[in-house]
């Protein structure tokens, strides 16, 4: 995902915008916001799909090298899917799930 500035009317807000392309359509956007006091969710989570159970095991494994625990405690819970769990860096949850090979 690529940062991308938010509209002129919304940029006084604070946070960012990220977004996806598949060629030149947008498949995905997320948008942060700001809170004061920051709070992180817990359990409102954004989850990003991946092509393949391998890819999944992959970037597991780089977000664990990287130093980030990786909860793999709900893996098979999710019907069609498997998926891990972790925290970014301000310690908000994100889920990460790829479609089970066919």
């Amino acid at each position: 995902m690529t940062e991308v500035p938010k509209p002129p009317s919304l940029a006084g807000r604070g946070g960012c915008w990220f977004r996806a392309f598949d060629g030149e359509a947008v498949v995905a956007e997320i948008h942060l916001g700001v809170d004061t006091p920051f709070v992180p969710a817990k359990k409102a989570h954004p989850a990003l799909v991946l092509a393949s159970p391998e890819e999944l095991e992959v970037l597991g494994a780089a977000i664990e090298s990287a130093g980030f625990e990786v909860s793999w405690e709900e893996r098979h819970t999710f019907e069609g899917y498997e998926r891990f769990h972790c925290r970014d860096p301000f310690n908000n949850r994100v889920e990460v799930l790829s479609p089970l090979a066919g």
